[in-house]
């Protein structure tokens, strides 16, 4: 059996309810649907308070809770994507 190792990509992120929520220009066609409640503590940002955001993607609606992170993927796809997942998957690019 052949072995692969994943390439080096740089992507975007940011992390929801930490980082600052970027335009819809970042968002391109994958713009969130709406604001949520998954059973999770309130989080106060920008004057309303909720708790996810739905997120369309390539398959399908996915939810972002609060402490999740956002990635905008090489063909600019958006996914949300687990803190614990995100630490072990990526590393700051600090060029």
């Amino acid at each position: 059996m052949k072995r692969f190792r994943k390439k080096p990509v740089v992507i975007e992120a940011f992390r929801l309810g930490y980082d600052q929520f970027p335009s819809g220009e970042w968002w391109g066609e994958r713009i969130p649907r709406e604001m949520n409640n998954q059973g999770l503590p309130p989080h106060d940002w920008g004057g309303s308070v909720w708790h996810g955001i739905t997120i369309p993607t390539l398959e399908g609606d996915h939810t972002a809770r609060v402490g999740d992170w956002i990635v905008k993927g090489v063909a600019g796809e958006v996914y949300p994507v687990r803190h614990d997942i995100f630490q072990q998957t990526y590393e700051e690019v600090t060029e």
